[in-house]
């Protein structure tokens, strides 16, 4: 029995929910069947995004962290977990007020430019003026990461490499917490390089299964396979029995139930609100710090 409700023990619950499980299917040992695990997987952490967002619009506060934004040439790349920006300071603690890219001060002006003023572009904060070098604070609202499940390929001192499955991107998964199905321990990632090796604390063996796990707050973990697999029988075309409106009713009230009990303020917005308002993310109230 899995500790957390983890990539794996999703994958799972989706292929018994579509009537093909076996933990060769899950494990990735056996590959001939209807729903690969690629594909299952790509609806878990669509499903994910989903739940966020009703979550979000309930609870923004939930996912309000700060860092330190090393600020090197002016630039500042965004964490993996950056979602959307609450407010960037300087080494006082003064506001620095956004901008968009077109009031830039011209490189051609004779005035430099002001430490207080930023702009951006993608992932990547720019300071109004040129060649800083310096250390701010950036609190921001945190986004749930796409979660991974697969064989280790490989393992080291204290590393294991993740299956060609996982992001191959440099930090992405610093800080999540990983199961290992087979040895039976969870750790947290504390490195992760572009190469998708994950620097842990704990040993592991070549073949080991291991699942990640979701940065929701874990009341709303046993949502996403349930979504998951409404998704996936409205669209896939071996599917014959479609999704029916009972099932998404069922979803609906589940969401509903949870949300009541862990995420909702009935001061603030309704249930009415959640589903049936869909401004964008920066209509939201900004949460005063």
């Amino acid at each position: 029995m899995a500790t957390y409700y983890n990539a794996y023990e999703m994958l799972s619950q989706v292929r018994r929910g579509l009537a093909e499980f076996s933990a060769d299917l899950a494990q990735g040992v056996e590959l001939d069947n209807a729903f690969t695990n690629e594909y299952l997987m790509q609806k878990i952490n669509d499903a994910q995004r989903y739940i966020y967002n009703k979550v979000f619009k309930a609870k923004p506060e939930w996912f309000l962290t700060s860092a330190t934004a090393t600020f090197s040439g002016s630039a500042y790349t965004l964490p993996w977990d950056y979602g959307m920006i609450n407010e960037l300071q300087d080494d006082h603690g003064n506001k620095v007020f956004r901008i968009v890219a077109r009031q830039k001060t011209p490189t051609a002006s004779s005035y430099t430019g002001s430490e207080n003023y930023y702009y951006q572009k993608g992932n990547v904060l720019y300071l109004d003026k040129d060649s800083v070098s310096a250390s701010y604070t950036v609190w921001y609202y945190t986004k749930p990461r796409d979660i991974d499940t697969g064989r280790v390929t490989a393992t080291g001192s204290l590393t294991i490499t993740l299956d060609s499955s996982a992001k191959k991107i440099a930090d992405y998964y610093n800080g999540m917490t990983v199961e290992n199905i087979h040895s039976d321990w969870t750790d947290t990632i504390d490195d992760y390089t572009a190469a998708r090796v994950a620097t842990i604390s704990e040993s592991a063996n070549l073949d080991d299964v291991y699942g990640l796990v979701s940065e929701l707050q874990e009341p709303f973990h046993y949502l996403i396979p349930k979504k998951a697999l409404i998704d996936i029988k409205s669209e896939h075309p071996l599917i014959k029995d479609r999704v029916n409106a009972t099932e998404v009713k069922l979803l609906e009230d589940y969401i509903n139930e949870t949300l009541s009990v862990f995420g909702a303020r009935s001061e603030d917005i309704t249930i009415e609100d959640i589903f049936n308002d869909f401004a964008p993310f920066d209509t939201i109230t900004t949460v005063v710090l």
